[in-house]
């Protein structure tokens, strides 16, 4: 029998359409309620982030990968029509892919005399499945020490996780993440919200955006690691910063997660409860509170003195 080898891929879920349809809340008469509704979304369309390959070697054996194009998480899923003349046999097999090239599993032809007949689909989803959102997670707030919130307007309300800028101000990273998008970049690339946002994936399989940003500082690059109190962008002039935290996990669809900043050396409060009173805080129990020790030496070598 000759070997037989027969595939196609489809978009899943989330990536056809990425689009969970959010709600941003404002403030009003000192209470939350529904402003718009807002769709995140990807450029899928021009660009698949994930691509599936198969090598076969000498020995029989039939290795499957995946190449993952950008800095956002998926899950693999590989679907077999037909197998005909190997060891194992398989309905479905799952994996789920980080940044670059990923080993997902061996299949090992029976009698390589014979030949093989393999016939299979793939999909893939974004996502990190099976981790929750930290929802007591103590975020920095964005702004420079010393500084007090102000929340931007539309109107006679307020919104909620916004900050106003002036020209010069500066924009600061709030939790330790991945730069996953950059903002004023519109090429081929896979992205939740518009070009005018910073994308920051954290441990928890969540995603801080960054909205409203023309660009970042030429140092941040995507795919580098950034940490809380870190200088992010600049504003070239006045503007209103938005913040939103999105759950990356299992869910069909894109969730927003509250945030809570840093109110004072050690606890969080909700947005509400910060703007216009807190006085912004860069503590360093909350800079290094997920650096690994390797990352806390260099930031002492780098500062001159253990801390």
């Amino acid at each position: 029998m000759a070997d037989i080898f027969n595939s196609d891929s489809f978009l899943r879920r989330r990536l056809a359409a990425l689009l969970a349809v959010i709600a941003f809340p404002v403030m009003a008469a000192g209470q939350f309620s529904d402003m718009e509704l807002i769709h995140y979304f990807s450029t899928v369309d021009s660009f698949h982030p994930v691509k599936l390959h198969t090598e076969q070697n000498d020995k029989g054996v039939i290795r499957f990968t995946a190449s993952n194009d950008t800095y956002y998480p998926f899950r693999v899923t590989v679907r077999f029509r037909k197998m005909e003349n190997f060891t194992t046999a398989y309905k479905t097999k799952d994996a789920d892919i980080t940044h670059g090239k990923n080993i997902l599993f061996d299949l090992t032809i029976r009698d390589p005399e014979r030949g093989f007949e393999l016939d299979y689909e793939f999909s893939f989803a974004l996502g990190t499945y099976g981790t929750e959102p930290e929802q007591d997670f103590i975020y920095l707030i964005p702004l420079k020490p010393g500084s007090v919130p102000t929340a931007g307007g539309m109107g006679d309300n307020r919104i909620n996780n916004s900050f106003v800028l002036e020209q010069g101000d500066t924009v600061f990273c709030s939790r330790k993440g991945r730069v996953a998008a950059l903002p004023g970049d519109k090429g081929n690339t896979f992205r939740i919200t518009d070009s005018r946002s910073l994308e920051i994936l954290h441990d928890d399989g969540t995603l801080m955006v960054y909205g409203n940003l023309r660009t970042a500082l030429p140092e941040i690059r995507q795919g580098m690691i950034v940490y809380p109190g870190d200088p992010l962008a600049v504003a070239q002039e006045r503007f209103i910063l938005l913040q939103h935290l999105v759950s990356l996990g299992s869910s069909e669809q894109l969730e927003t997660v509250p945030i809570l900043y840093l109110l004072d050396e050690s606890s969080g409060a909700q947005f509400s409860r910060i703007e216009g009173r807190a006085t912004v805080l860069h503590p360093e129990s909350i800079i290094i509170r997920e650096m690994t020790p390797r990352e806390i030496r260099l930031r002492e070598k780098k500062s001159g003195q253990p801390r």
